[in-house]
């Protein structure tokens, strides 16, 4: 599937479009856990996690009735604009950022 960007330690990073897809050929019954396993070079425990998360997530979805589509690294920055929102008001408030957290 070409090349992956990689972490420090040399694991390869897939983007969630890469797994959605590798998760959409089980699905679709094109191949196995197995087959994609050697394909991608990766273990199937990971593919199978893969597909876990992305049945939870569908199932998620319904019980919600609306999409969930918010990558989790997208969900850290939110939290990380928040944290740093909070910094700001503590500062400007002279209390501390837990006591401004609080306070909201």
């Amino acid at each position: 599937m070409g090349e992956h960007r990689r972490k420090p330690d040399g694991r390869r990073v897939f983007t969630t479009e890469s797994k959605r897809a590798t998760v959409q050929r089980i699905v679709a019954g094109e191949k196995t856990v197995a087959e994609l396993s050697r394909e991608l070079d990766i273990a199937p425990s990971v593919i199978r996690t893969w597909k876990r998360f992305a049945d939870a997530g569908a199932t998620t979805a319904v019980q919600a009735s609306e999409d969930v589509v918010v990558p989790a690294s997208q969900l850290r920055e939110a939290y990380a604009k928040i944290r740093e929102l909070e910094r700001a008001l503590a500062g400007a408030c002279g209390v501390s950022a837990t006591a401004a957290h609080h306070a909201l």
